[in-house]
């Protein structure tokens, strides 16, 4: 099928086109039975296989993209983007908000 998408980060021009900033990225995975479509981030040398049922949360400045799927089998994803408007000073994501998160990249 060579579903995928090419190396990016998620606060690109495209939002701030529309005044807006993008703090996370969000991808939930229902499925891992498709060949291929490894998660990487060539900045950290990480190249990531998500399991069926998890979610991967990563910063809307860090880069990254998928590798092609290998095979017939659809790869099921839902993307969420964590932003607001540039102007609005009521919103702070920080430590405050989301505590001491561990991250594990298994």
């Amino acid at each position: 099928m060579d579903d995928f998408l090419g190396v990016h980060t998620d606060d690109h021009e495209g939002h701030r086109l529309s005044n807006q900033k993008v703090f996370y990225g969000a991808v939930l995975y229902y499925n891992d039975d498709y060949g291929g479509g490894e998660l990487e981030y060539p900045n950290l040398d990480i190249v990531h296989k998500p399991k069926s049922r998890s979610l991967v949360i990563h910063g809307g400045k860090i880069l990254h993209g998928t590798k092609p799927v290998k095979n017939d089998v659809v790869r099921y994803i839902s993307t969420v983007f964590v932003k607001h408007h540039v102007d609005d000073k009521s919103i702070s994501l920080n430590e405050d908000l989301f505590g001491d998160i561990k991250w594990v990249v298994s």
